[in-house]
């Protein structure tokens, strides 16, 4: 069974080179508007375009980038401007801010540019608007505390389905209960207001339409509309009735943009609840458990540190067993979960904190990206990712057709809020770094893009240029190629702060309703109780769950690269690693037959 689609997939653009444009799905709904995005002084981290406007990068593929003159060369395929030959100049003057600034920010930015990972990152985690961040997943107090299936009583994997689906109606209800109680009172709250707001301007209509009426009888010649002259009593009152239908609209919009926001709150708890961890509990987390016991180091402590922890769930399952199977391993255990998202972390201290209780000292839970960690372990520890790679932030890369050279995107927010995608020669160092790795040993000459199409990679240089040059609407990049910069950056804070780790690591391999290129993400959101996946990862920040695919052949040399060693690592299946450890038994229906191997054949483990 897949796990992590969307029910249905918005109808995408068939170009595969295209000049972004913001989603304009609902976009009164979506549009949470700003009275001032501009430049601050907290922008002074950031570097202008203006800045950067003399400088030339040599391209690790041995060529320099830039023009004759010095300027950056940008790049686009679709330009939404009929009128113009290429999108606003201020685009290409926006001040360059990064992950850091954004995080300090409470509203989304306006009259900025970015890079794709910045912004992704942005919308996924930022303190206020992120998507885990307004849409941590509480869930309801019932579903907390869920007995564990029993498959032996099951007669076959569609019994255990039908069970599934009747303890996920009673999930859904309470979902609903929740919905439509907060749906209520927001309507209750803005229909007050709104009738505050307009309970003059109707009385003062009552009154108008009545001295028409009587005006009407008296002279029944029609009238010109007459024009209030400014600053008169007319005029005031005009303006006043405007500033208040004005207002009410904004109250109307924020509504509708509570009722979005609880439909994503109750997809984020849904994903949740589809978990391997959440359906199969607690025999998933026991595989795990069992598999670190079997692997540590013998006569040293078991130590964990987990990142992605969601609701505790694994991490309570596991130190339960952990107690129960093996008391003397548990009085010296260390379990530390890093989480990004307070409410979370919130969360998983009342899912575990028993334990806590325990042992405060060796059993914790800490506020903090996992990317901004600063201790150091320098024991033997396992490090586990459960479904936290899809969430990593990417950088976003195309190559020139007629060149090859790479080019980067950038994100570029103008002070509506619109949103257009530009590409420059790659100068980023974390994006060089990465393709320097992914090109390995082969020269500038030999090396192909992934996103190149066969014809062109035998076509020779001299006549890919030719073609870019001469043939009318040929393009001029390839189609995009998601690259795992987040992942390669928590690779080095392994590398950096946990040099004894041992990785147990599971994802998802692949992912329908991609976007168009390579490893692509799925971009997806909840609209009136419908999964609606877009074709675009430049949307409204924070509405959209964003995640991709995981390269495990890539993440495995990429390890073997950042830790500088090629000792033995493991890329299995989902249903490998629980043959291997699971209680098979346990999870097993009358007819033979195991969900918990047959479900999530989209998934890998990697394990080092």
């Amino acid at each position: 069974m897949i796990v992590r689609h969307a029910a249905r997939r918005c109808q995408a653009w068939k170009t595969g080179y295209i000049h972004a444009r913001p989603i304009q799905t609902t976009s009164r709904l979506l549009a949470e508007e700003q009275k001032n995005g501009t430049t601050t002084d907290e922008q002074k981290n950031g570097t202008t375009a203006k800045e950067q406007k003399n400088d030339t990068t040599t391209s690790l593929f041995g060529e320099e980038f830039g023009t004759k003159s010095g300027q950056i060369k940008h790049r686009t395929q679709y330009n939404p401007d009929p009128f113009s030959l290429k999108p606003s100049s201020d685009h290409y003057e926006y001040p360059l801010v990064n992950e850091q600034w954004l995080a300090k920010q409470t509203k989304r930015p306006k009259s900025v540019r970015m890079l794709a990972r910045d912004f992704i990152h942005d919308s996924l985690y930022n303190p206020t608007y992120g998507y885990f961040s307004r849409h941590a997943v509480l869930l309801p107090d019932g579903q907390k505390h869920q007995r564990a299936y029993e498959f032996p009583a099951l007669a076959n994997e569609r019994a255990f389905m039908v069970a599934v689906e009747e303890r996920y109606s009673k999930f859904e209800n309470s979902i609903q209960a929740q919905d439509q109680k907060a749906a209520k009172e927001t309507k209750d709250r803005v229909d007050s207001k709104v009738k505050e707001v307009l309970s003059p301007l109707l009385k003062k209509n009552k009154n108008k339409t009545k001295e028409a009426d009587d005006s009407t009888s008296a002279s029944p010649k029609s009238k010109s509309r007459v024009v209030p002259l400014p600053g008169s009593a007319q005029a005031l009152d005009a303006a006043q009735r405007k500033g208040r239908m004005d207002l009410a609209r904004q109250l109307l919009n924020e509504k509708e943009t509570d009722d979005h926001d609880r439909d994503v709150k109750a997809m984020a708890a849904r994903q949740v609840w589809h978990t391997p961890t959440e359906l199969f509990k607690p025999h998933f987390a026991h595989a795990i458990a069992r598999y670190m016991i079997e692997e540590k180091v013998e006569g040293t402590p078991l130590c964990v540190y987990e990142v992605g922890a969601g609701s505790g769930a694994l991490a309570s399952d596991i130190l339960d067993f952990v107690e129960s199977q093996h008391p003397d391993l548990y009085k010296e255990m260390t379990y530390h979960i890093i989480e990004i998202s307070p409410r979370l972390a919130d969360q998983q201290k009342s899912t575990i904190a028993k334990h806590i209780a325990n042992a405060p000292d060796r059993i914790k839970v800490t506020n903090k990206s996992v990317l901004d960690w600063q201790e150091e372990e320098n024991k033997d520890c396992f490090f586990l990712a459960m479904e936290v790679f899809d969430n990593l932030t990417h950088d976003v890369v195309r190559y020139a057709t007629d060149t090859l050279l790479p080019y980067q995107a950038i994100v570029s927010i103008d002070a509506s809020g619109d949103m257009h995608e530009l590409w420059e020669p790659v100068q980023d160092k974390i994006i060089q770094r990465y393709l320097s790795m992914q090109k390995g040993d082969s020269s500038a000459s030999t090396f192909v893009p992934p996103t190149a199409p066969t014809w062109m990679r035998i076509t020779p240089s001299f006549l890919r240029g030719m073609l870019a040059r001469n043939i009318p609407f040929y393009p001029n990049l390839t189609e995009p190629e998601y690259i795992p910069t987040g992942s390669l950056q928590l690779l080095d804070i392994l590398s950096q702060k946990f040099p004894k780790h041992r990785m147990v690591m599971a994802d998802f391999d692949a992912l329908p309703d991609s976007l168009v290129g390579v490893n692509a993400p799925v971009v997806q959101t909840r609209l009136n109780g419908t999964m609606i996946a877009v074709s675009k990862y430049t949307v409204h920040q924070g509405f959209f769950d964003i995640f991709f695919p995981t390269n495990f052949k890539d993440l495995k040399q990429t390890h073997d690269h950042v830790m500088n060693k090629t000792d033995k690592k493991q890329i299995v299946s989902h249903r490998q690693f629980l043959q291997r450890y699971a209680d098979l038994p346990q999870t097993t229906c009358k007819d033979g037959s195991n969900p918990m191997l047959s479900w999530y054949a989209n998934a890998s483990w990697f394990l080092s």
